[in-house]
């Protein structure tokens, strides 16, 4: 088993539990997540209808919440899985463009067991 494949279980193991959380309680501590971390506020609708299947209805409150185990680690698990997934696509990224400066190199070079015509 992957770890991709691992981790996408793990996450839906969690979101069984966030769901077993209160709605508008959720949507507070992913409020609080992103004052914390500065995302935009999108993220906070975004990720909570990954968990409930639906956007949310509720308004943001300024008052503190103490984030869960669950959330925490839904969050986390997340973000890990989106490193990975950009890591991989940079190094895809990295790979072509040197397959490319080979490519073009080999076009724009002569090549070296080739004698140049001399008059």
């Amino acid at each position: 088993m992957t770890d991709e494949t691992m981790d996408g279980q793990r996450l839906e193991e969690l979101k069984g539990k966030i769901a077993a959380l209160d709605k508008e309680t959720v949507f507070q501590m992913l409020a609080a997540i992103r004052r914390e971390r500065g995302y935009r506020h999108g993220w906070i609708s975004v990720t909570f209808r990954e968990i409930f299947g639906h956007w949310p209805e509720f308004k943001i409150s300024t008052k503190k919440i103490e984030i869960v185990g669950p959330v925490e680690d839904f969050i986390s698990l997340k973000l890990r899985r989106y490193h990975t997934q950009r890591e991989d696509e940079t190094s895809r990224y990295c790979a072509e463009l040197r397959a490319r400066a080979r490519a073009e190199k080999a076009v724009s070079e002569p090549e070296s067991n080739v004698i140049p015509f001399k008059r």
